[in-house]
């Protein structure tokens, strides 16, 4: 079959290494496929992944247009980020197709859409989440407090999905809102990722008098929990002589500053890196004795930093909820969130005096990640939905056809409910 595949591309996006992966499997499997990339402009510069195949910009309309029509599916990456995604929603409501759903909260992506088209914006919260909630969703002081006050209330999944005409979501925590807005079928698949590097990780043989080094991985953000993994460090006199805690991926300035004032406060070695490149990064995973990937609030359906510390065999604490909790026991180390700090440090002890444990958890993690989250049996997802759409043609065609309409208009998609979507012709009759 013909595809075409709205992602970003730029090597700064996980989604777009993961894009890759899947894209190249299902090049192998003999399908042809043509990549849409679709950040904003300004950030066309730059390294990109390398997909082995044609690449065009959204914003070439002619030859994206060209690509879709003589296409069998359309495939959308799409995560909670506008400068990554602008180019999946331009698209999307002209030629809906699949949605790879990367994260259950799509606040930002809705906020950086509609922030100059506030009152358009409100319409579309209020179709979803009612008056109250539209009228205080653009007036929060900061980016925490907005992620705070609206991903259990407003996390905007129904407006992304409303729009799919089938959604591949990876975990199955937060369904329940995708079920109730998208028109199509609905598959759940493991997240597809690969290890950084082909080098097997070496066997942990700290002595006593050496570092215990622990990382956290990825874009530091106050929902890394960062703050209480040092807070649990300093709650042990051992924990804080023995462990170095190092931050590998971008922080901002202003988080920098503030994580060395209170890591010092607290006593705590704290070594900040900083956004590094795959082999930096690799290099890091690999050193590490532990890896921290806790969140709260947990907004993503899937995690690649979970998946690639497990791939590279490393014990990785985890956030016992949503869909960490559906990892198996024994291949993470599940840390409860209404007991947070004082799981952490017992965590930390037991891997810090036990190396062989760590050993035995990093060894069942690496099989289970290689197993579960393999971009082969993930293209084979994307082509099942496919077929799954492609076999109720006639409903796919009046989908098209009403948004066709409905952008005619100018009214966006995402305010048409899940039952006009399903029976496209009740909005004439209204």
């Amino acid at each position: 079959m013909k595809c075409v595949i709205f992602t970003p591309v730029t090597v700064r996006s996980a989604i777009g290494r993961m894009a890759r992966l899947v894209t190249l499997a299902l090049r192998e499997k003999g399908h042809e496929v043509t990549v849409v990339r679709s950040e904003v402009p300004d950030n066309f510069k730059g390294p990109t992944h390398d997909f082995d195949c044609p690449i065009l910009q959204w914003n070439q309309q002619d030859k994206v247009h060209a690509a879709i029509v003589a296409s069998d599916f359309v495939v959308y990456h799409i995560g909670n980020h506008l400068g990554f995604h602008q180019g999946c929603l331009n698209w999307l409501t002209v030629s809906p197709g699949i949605v790879c759903l990367h994260d259950y909260y799509l606040g930002n992506l809705f906020y950086g859409a509609y922030d100059t088209e506030r009152e358009t914006g409100k319409a579309i919260v209020r179709n979803w989440y009612g008056e109250e909630i539209s009228q205080r969703y653009f007036t929060y002081k900061s980016s925490d407090e907005f992620i705070s006050q609206t991903n259990l209330l407003a996390p905007m999944t129904e407006w992304i999905c409303s729009m799919a005409v089938a959604v591949l979501t990876h975990s199955g925590w937060a369904i329940d809102r995708v079920l109730r807005s998208c028109p199509g079928p609905v598959n759940v698949v493991p997240l597809a990722y690969e290890a950084l590097t082909d080098v097997v990780s070496e066997s942990i043989t700290r002595s006593e008098d050496e570092v215990f080094r622990l990382i956290t991985i990825g874009h530091v953000n106050p929902n890394k929990r960062v703050r209480s993994v040092i807070q649990a460090i300093a709650a042990s006199p051992r924990l804080r002589e023995k462990i170095e805690y190092e931050l590998v991926g971008f922080v901002e300035e202003s988080i920098r500053i503030e994580l060395i004032r209170f890591a010092t406060k607290h006593n705590v070695r704290l070594k900040i890196a900083g956004e590094v490149d795959d082999t930096a990064l690799a290099t890091a995973i690999r050193r590490a004795d532990a890896i921290s990937c806790l969140r709260s609030p947990i907004l993503e359906s899937g995690s690649a930093s979970v998946i690639e510390a497990m791939l590279e065999g490393k014990p990785t604490l985890v956030t016992n909820a949503a869909h960490y909790s559906e990892i198996p026991d024994g291949c993470v180390v599940k840390i409860r969130p209404e007991n947070e700090i004082a799981d952490i440090t017992a965590a930390l002890e037991q891997l810090y005096s036990n190396p062989q444990q760590s050993l035995i958890i990093g060894a069942r993690a690496k099989e289970y990640a290689r197993v579960n989250h393999s971009a082969s049996q993930y293209a084979d997802a994307v082509v099942e939905i496919a077929e799954q759409c492609l076999s109720s043609s006639a409903a796919l065609d009046a989908l098209r056809f009403y948004s066709s309409v409905a952008q005619a208009w100018g009214a966006p998609l995402s305010m048409v409910s899940h039952s006009e979507l399903l029976n496209p012709l009740k909005i004439f009759e209204d």
